[in-house]
């Protein structure tokens, strides 16, 4: 019974894996998990209008303006080489990681 569990558990993950980018693996690096989370942060703020709207009264630019530049940094999140300006970086403290 046991062994059907983690089968059926293992299939499950799998699937998750397969269906949903960002949820994870053994070889994933702490700088492509960090950049998943931004990514998926960023994201969701465009996608909760009143989310999109408080930033950008606060940072005192144009709704579309703050989309615009959101939307951008998500696209280049996964370049390396690529240093945009996270607009909400004036909001979010950065983390310490210990190495």
């Amino acid at each position: 019974m046991s062994s059907e569990l983690r089968y059926t558990a293992n299939t499950q993950l799998e699937h998750l894996h397969a269906r949903y980018t960002g949820t994870g693996h053994a070889d994933l690096t702490k700088y492509e998990w960090l950049t998943h989370q931004h990514r998926d942060t960023l994201a969701s703020i465009v996608g909760h209008p009143t989310l999109t709207s408080y930033l950008a009264i606060a940072d005192g630019e144009a709704i579309g303006r703050t989309k615009f530049e959101m939307t951008e940094v998500c696209f280049h999140a996964a370049d390396a080489n690529v240093t945009l300006p996270c607009p909400v970086a004036s909001f979010v403290s950065k983390p310490s990681y210990p190495n």
